[in-house]
């Protein structure tokens, strides 16, 4: 069965947040504090999507999809308008692009990363941008494979240990 990407609804909020919480541990395992990452921790994922899914601007400038095939979710993207001052210039973001590890290296991650950009081109963004950890690697490759430009990095430190992040940006038009 040919892998799928749809609109995440309410129902979906369980499996989104799960998949959200066990790919993002161990995508950032070795690039974020342990103590930093289990602060969002599964109950906390629960709330965040049960709130974005019900966000009154979901559906028009905000997206979240799922990946699926034969009934199993394999990852999910969600994107929007930024929060204010998040990256001056720069006002729509990439939120989440989470692929489980067994569905990645076949084309499904750069499917989803395009959905995510054609709705927000619909929502009337002409660019967009998302932060990842600096030390995770894989992700900012397959950023950059996908034109992604490096605009900006960040160090916040924390009681748990220092975060280092990068924000890549894409253009739409």
């Amino acid at each position: 069965m040919e892998p799928r990407i749809r609109d995440a609804g309410p129902e979906d909020r369980d499996a989104v947040a799960r998949l959200h919480w066990e790919v993002r541990l161990e995508a950032f395992a070795d690039s974020v504090p342990a103590g930093v990452l289990a602060r969002k921790d599964l109950p906390y994922r629960l709330r965040y999507w049960e709130e974005f899914l019900a966000d009154p601007r979901y559906g028009r400038e905000r997206c979240a999809l799922v990946l699926e095939e034969g009934g199993a979710l394999l990852g999910i993207g969600a994107a929007g308008p930024s929060g204010e001052g998040e990256l001056p210039g720069w006002p729509w973001i990439l939120h989440h692009l989470y692929l489980r590890p067994a569905a990645q290296g076949r084309g499904l991650g750069r499917r989803l990363f395009a959905e995510c950009a054609a709705r927000l081109a619909a929502a009337g963004a002409d660019r967009f941008h998302l932060w990842t950890p600096s030390g995770n690697g894989r992700a900012r490759g397959f950023y950059e494979h996908l034109g992604g430009r490096l605009l900006e990095e960040r160090v916040r430190e924390d009681p748990e240990g220092t975060v280092r992040r990068v924000a890549y940006g894409w253009t739409l038009r």
